[in-house]
């Protein structure tokens, strides 16, 4: 069984993520709120999106009045996402790597 640990960061991005988050809300690199709590920048989402807890949708552009237009695409959460969200509201941090495991809110 492997046990997946997740930083206080990881957790925010998971938390970011759980309506979906307009990807142009996220910063290039990892910051700091003014309580001092992380805000996860890219590569956060991009090891979550990785190791499946996320994905970014992808967007085809329209034409408006002639023009290209593109969508911002938003960053949503995996099933396996979903299953770490409760985790994390339940208590814990750490999570056996088998969704069907997590247990209910």
């Amino acid at each position: 069984m492997t046990i997946r640990k997740f930083s206080e960061a990881e957790v925010n991005a998971i938390e970011a993520a759980k309506d979906g988050l307009l990807s142009s809300a996220v910063s290039d690199t990892t910051t700091e709120d003014v309580f001092g709590n992380p805000v996860p920048g890219w590569r956060v989402f991009r090891k979550l999106e990785r190791e499946g807890y996320l994905f970014e949708t992808e967007e085809d552009p329209i034409e408006i009045n002639g023009e290209p237009f593109t969508f911002t695409t938003v960053v949503c959460l995996t099933d396996l996402g979903e299953a770490a969200l409760k985790l994390f509201r339940a208590g814990c941090f750490e999570m056996n790597l088998d969704p069907a495991e997590a247990p209910d809110p």
